[in-house]
């Protein structure tokens, strides 16, 4: 039995009582995919679609019915070829003299032996895969003479460095350089810069001078040039043990609140990437006009006021507060901590430290005044309801929490075409795309093309945080990237 119809067409074959149905994708999902194989690898280019009418990731061109460019003579194979219009010229590796193909002008084809695989690159430049990276990645690198493709094992991206050196990145912030071997890459938590170290060391940056230095990890780097041991640890508060206890942090006394906050401005300052609450305690203790230091452990974000410490926390929120009592240098005792009242465990009806107070507004557009202002927004209903907006270019620059994780919405920025998408899925807007990445474990963030058509959201299996692509020219693209790595 034969039937067609109109729209998606559908061929019908009855064998015996089986029954097999394949589906054509519709006229505009066709257009949609074979514009992106189009852009991708040339005008010839067009989608493979599955027979249920769902996108591969495969696209092919149809047999070429005579040259473009001239025909030429595989040198590895010594059989006739020509190159399509959209793929260039044919050249070889000037060192792997029998490896070619064809390559769009100033480009050359270009071979790295090690890995087996070629593709095109700038003129002077040759093509590598670092082969300590088992599978090799999809595509290799274009780098200048004297440098080699190295991937970061952390982030999964390829950079060029000087032969012998591998790409290293702090695991803290993902910022890297390119190492000696047996080195890490360390960050100095003031300032943000880096430098390769030796195992076991860290960083470290003289703020009085910025000049910097590897020192071992219990020290830091002083003006007078050379390794000092660090000041003791101030008293680093824990929730709930805590609660409603005094400690002594930086030479003052606090009164700790666990699960509770006062909401008002974060006049101060705003620190996001503070290793505990004790040091953001200590951060305030150096300021005379600081008075309160809250914490979102989440987040590790510090996060700094002159008003509200001389009254208790009262609302639920996932923030741990430290009050300024006195100034211990000017006190006849200091031992921390105190209980002072007898500590309680914190309030049972908390939320989690994810979340901004309940109070706060519902819409996550519009940063709320009653809580630290980079606190994770509130979800407003349904998984995926990210509230308003929803669309470029309002959407962009925003951290939203969807189903417990922490993504990162950019209108400039997609996923970089460099990581395969693995997963094709149909949703209203970014919020939903979202939703979907988060109920699957191996989605590590999303693109999504905001057309009206089906099947625009893209799920990606690699992670890249901050996102680097850059969208086509036409392309409606969101993206949303976890912060940390699922």
């Amino acid at each position: 039995m034969v039937g067609f119809s109109l729209g998606k067409s559908t061929l019908c074959l009855m064998l015996g009582a089986s029954m097999v149905v394949a589906v054509d994708p519709s006229p505009a999902d066709k257009k949609f995919w074979d514009d992106k194989c189009k852009a991708k690898h040339g005008q010839l280019y067009s989608m493979v679609f599955d027979s249920n009418g769902k996108p591969t990731t495969t696209c092919r061109a149809p047999p070429f019915k005579g040259c473009y460019w001239g025909p030429y003579t595989n040198p590895k194979t010594n059989q006739p070829g020509c190159c399509e219009k959209g793929n260039g010229e044919f050249s070889t590796d000037p060192i792997a003299t029998l490896e070619g193909g064809c390559c769009v002008k100033p480009q050359k084809y270009s071979f790295d032996v090690g890995a087996n695989q070629g593709g095109c690159c700038p003129q002077g430049q040759h093509l590598s895969w670092d082969t300590s990276v088992q599978p090799l990645l999809r595509d290799g690198k274009c780098c200048d003479p004297g440098f080699d493709t190295s991937v970061d094992k952390a982030t999964k991206q390829s950079y060029c460095c000087p032969q012998g050196l591998s790409y290293v990145s702090d695991p803290a912030t993902l910022k890297g350089d390119c190492c000696e071997p047996g080195k890490i890459f360390s960050i100095d938590a003031g300032t943000g810069k880096g430098e390769c170290c030796d195992n076991g060391q860290v960083y470290s940056i003289d703020p009085s001078t910025g000049k910097g230095s590897c020192c071992a990890a219990n020290a830091e780097f002083k003006c007078d040039c050379k390794c000092t041991p660090k000041p003791p640890v101030d008293y680093n508060p824990e929730c709930p043990k805590n609660h409603l206890q005094i400690i002594e942090n930086g030479g003052k006394k606090w009164k700790i609140f666990c699960e509770l906050i006062n909401h008002g401005a974060n006049d101060i300052s705003i620190t996001p990437n503070v290793p505990n609450h004790g040091q953001c305690i200590n951060n305030c203790a150096k300021d005379s006009k600081c008075v309160r230091a809250i914490y979102n452990a989440n987040i590790k974000t510090c996060y700094l006021r002159t008003h509200g410490n001389k009254e208790d926390a009262k609302t639920p929120g996932g923030y741990a507060s430290a009050h300024l009592i006195e100034d211990s240098n000017n006190a006849n005792t200091a031992a921390p901590p105190q209980s002072s009242p007898p500590a309680t465990a914190p309030p049972a009806t908390s939320p989690p430290a994810s979340n901004p107070p309940p109070s706060s507004p519902p819409t996550t557009n519009v940063p709320s005044t009653d809580a630290p202002s980079t606190a994770p927004p509130q979800s407003s209903g349904s998984p995926g309801d990210i509230g308003d907006p929803k669309h470029c270019p309002d959407v962009g620059n925003r951290h939203v929490d969807v189903g417990g994780v922490m993504y990162e919405i950019q209108c400039t920025k997609g996923v970089s075409e460099n990581f395969p998408d693995y997963r094709v899925a149909s949703a209203a807007d970014i919020g939903e795309c979202a939703a979907l990445c988060t109920a699957d474990p191996k989605c590590q963030g999303v693109n999504f093309y905001d057309d009206g058509g089906s099947d625009g959201c893209l799920m990606m299996s690699e992670h890249e945080y901050p996102a680097t692509g850059t969208p086509r020219p036409g392309d409606n693209l969101i993206s949303a990237v976890p912060i940390k790595k699922r």
